[in-house]
C-alpha cells in the first residue's frame, strides 16, 4: 500500500541561519509541532541555539536537533479551522498556510548527515532526535521511514533502562514524555502496519504518564502567559492521546479475538459470541466516553460532532469517534451478514452505524481541503494519487443522496479545486 520515495543523491547545500532566521522557525516549531509532542525543553533548546549561532553547524547530535526543528518548522501546516476552508479559499496550500518544503528538506538533509550517531550514542538527545525524524517522515506522508525512526528511539528507550547510563526513566518529566512519545507514535503507527513487535512494550508503572511542565518558558515571539497557558494544553492533549491509544489497544484486542472466535458460517456460533461480547462492549463504551467527558475544556469537543475550532479538539476527537465505531463493528458485522437479528444486536449496530455517519457541519469543504492538500503532495509522493482517485469515485458514486455529495469534485479539480 505504502511505497518508499526514491532517494536521489544530492550535494547537501551549506546552511547559513541568522540569529531573526532560526529564532522564526524555533518559535514556529513550539507553535506548531511541539504542542502535540511535547519531548523538548525550551530552555535546552535555547542553549543549543546559542551554541549553533556561536559556532555553526557542527557534526554533533546538539546541532542535529537545531536542523531537525527547522526542517519541522518549515513543513508544517499553520491549522486552519472549516471556517477558513470556504469556497473563496483558492490559494495554493503553501502560500496559505506558511509551508516551504523546499527548505525543510534542506534542512533535514543536513540533519540526516548527522542522524547516524543517534544509533549509537544511547542518550536522551538521541532520542529527542529520532523522534523529531520520524514526526517529519510523518509530516512528509512516509510512514515506513517514520515507523523505522519511531522504532529506533524506542530501543534505545531500551537499553537506556537496561543499562541505566544517562537514564530518562519514567519518573522524570522529560524521561516520562520521551517514553510516552515513543510508545505511543510507534503503537500507532503498528495498528495500520503491523510488520514489527514495538519496541517498548507496556509500561511498567499503571500510573507513570508524564509529568506536568515546569515554569521554563522563553520570551521569543510571545508573552510568558501565552507560553505558559499552550505548555499547559499541550500537556492535556499528549495525556489524553496516551490514556485514548491505550483504551484502543483494549478495543482492538476484544474486537480481534471475537472475529477470531466465531465462524461467519454458523449463526448459533455468531450469537454465542455476540451474547459473551456484548457486555464487553458496553464497559469499553463507558471508558471511551468517561474520556471524552473528563477532557479539559481546552480540548474538549462536542457530540455530536460540530466543525473544530482547534488543532487540539481536530486530533482529540477522532479517534473517540473511531473507537466507538470499532466497538460495534461485530454487531454491524452479524446484521449486514443476516448472522443475528435479535433486537440487541440491532440496536447496538445502528449505534455503530450512526456515529461513523454523523458529520459536523461544513463536512464537505473540509472533503476539498483534503483533496487540495492530497494534489499539493501528490508530487512528493505519488500514491497519494489512488487516494484522490478513491475520493472522486465515492463523491461520484453518492451524488445527490442523503450525504450531500455534489459529484463535482474531479470538475473542480481540473479547474484548479
Amino acid at each position: 500500500m505504502f511505497s518508499v520515495p526514491s532517494i536521489e543523491p544530492s550535494p547537501v547545500p551549506y546552511i547559513h541561519m541568522g540569529k531573526f532566521e532560526l529564532e522564526r522557525l524555533v518559535d514556529r516549531f513550539f507553535i506548531l509541532v511541539h504542542v502535540k509532542n511535547p519531548i523538548l525543553d525550551r530552555d535546552v533548546v535555547k542553549q543549543y541555539c546559542c551554541e549553533y549561532l556561536k559556532q555553526g553547524p557542527e557534526f554533533d547530535l546538539q546541532s542535529c536537533l537545531i536542523l531537525l526543528i527547522c526542517a519541522l518548522a518549515s513543513v508544517a501546516p499553520d491549522f486552519l479551522p472549516s471556517g477558513a476552508l470556504g469556497p473563496a479559499h483558492r490559494q495554493s496550500r503553501s502560500q496559505s498556510t506558511g509551508e516551504d518544503l523546499t527548505m525543510g528538506r534542506t534542512y533535514f538533509m543536513a540533519a540526516e548527515q548527522r542522524l547516524g550517531m543517534a544509533m549509537t550514542q544511547h542518550n536522551s538527545l538521541a532520542v529527542q532526535c529520532l523522534c523529531l525524524a520520524g514526526i517529519y517522515h510523518m509530516y512528509r506522508v512516509n510512514p515506513m521511514a517514520g515507523r523505522t525512526m519511531f522504532h529506533s528511539a524506542g530501543y534505545v528507550m531500551q537499553v537506556l533502562a537496561s543499562t541505566g547510563s544517562n537514564n530518562p526513566d519514567e519518573s522524570s518529566r522529560m524521561g516520562s514524555s520521551l517514553y510516552w512519545a515513543c510508545f505511543k507514535s510507534e503503537r500507532e503507527l503498528f495498528a495500520e502496519i503491523p510488520i514489527a513487535i514495538p519496541a517498548i512494550g507496556r509500561p511498567s508503572q499503571i500510573d507513570s504518564f508524564p509529568l506536568p511542565p515546569r515554569e521554563r518558558f522563553m520570551t521569543w515571539g510571545g508573552s510568558n502567559d501565552s507560553w505558559a497557558q499552550a505548555e499547559q494544553d499541550s500537556w492535556y492533549f499528549f495525556l489524553s492521546e496516551i490514556a485514548m491509544r491505550r483504551i484502543m489497544d483494549k478495543v482492538a484486542e476484544h474486537v480481534g479475538n471475537f472475529f477470531a472466535k466465531i465462524d461467519s458460517c454458523d449463526p448459533v456460533s455468531m450469537q454465542t459470541v455476540l451474547a459473551e461480547y456484548a457486555p464487553v462492549a458496553l464497559e469499553l463504551e463507558r471508558q471511551a466516553i468517561a474520556w471524552r467527558e473528563h477532557l479539559p475544556p481546552s480540548i474538549r469537543f462536542p457530540d455530536p460532532p460540530t466543525p473544530a475550532g482547534t488543532e487540539w479538539i481536530l486530533y482529540t476527537r477522532q479517534p473517540f469517534f473511531r473507537t466507538v465505531e470499532l466497538i460495534y463493528r461485530p454487531f454491524l458485522f452479524a446484521c449486514v451478514h443476516g448472522l443475528d437479528s435479535e433486537p440487541l444486536t440491532c440496536e447496538f449496530a445502528n449505534k455503530g452505524l450512526r456515529t461513523g455517519l454523523q458529520m459536523p457541519s461544513g463536512w464537505y469543504e473540509d472533503v476539498r481541503a483534503v483533496v487540495r492538500t492530497l494534489r499539493y503532495w501528490e508530487p512528493a509522493v505519488s500514491f497519494l494519487r489512488s487516494y484522490i482517485d478513491v475520493i472522486l469515485a465515492l463523491d461520484d458514486y453518492f451524488s445527490g443522496g442523503d450525504l450531500k455529495c455534489t459529484g463535482s469534485l474531479a470538475q473542480d479539480l481540473q479547474h484548479g479545486l
